[in-house]
C-alpha cells in the first residue's frame, strides 16, 4: 500500500463518536501513553468549521472519561505532507 492509498483508506465514511464540536467518523489508532490517556488519531469533521471537509485529527484522549483534549487537525494534503516528512526523517 502506498502513501496515497493509506490516506484514502483513512478517509472512509463512518461515525463512531459525536459531541457539540466534532463528528469522529473513524478512530484510526489509539497510541497508549502509559496512563488513562492516549493520543487518538481519528478522522473528524468539525461542526463549527467553515470547511466541512473530513480531516485527520491527532488529539489527547481520556479513556476513562471519554473526553478529548488539546491536539491538531490536518487536511488531506497536510496529512500527506506529514507522512512524507516522517518517512524521509526515518530513512536518514
Amino acid at each position: 500500500m502506498d502513501k496515497d492509498d493509506f490516506v484514502d483508506l483513512v478517509l472512509e465514511n463512518e461515525v463512531v463518536f459525536e459531541d457539540d464540536y466534532r463528528i469522529v467518523k473513524k478512530v484510526i489508532r489509539d497510541i497508549n501513553m502509559g496512563t488513562n490517556y492516549s493520543k487518538r488519531v481519528a478522522e473528524v469533521v468539525w461542526k463549527r468549521s467553515t470547511n466541512p471537509e473530513t480531516v485527520i485529527d491527532i488529539r489527547v484522549f481520556n479513556n476513562d472519561r471519554n473526553e478529548y483534549y488539546k491536539g491538531i487537525s490536518l487536511s488531506r494534503d497536510e496529512a500527506r505532507e506529514l507522512l512524507n516528512t516522517l518517512s524521509e526523517y526515518f530513512e536518514e
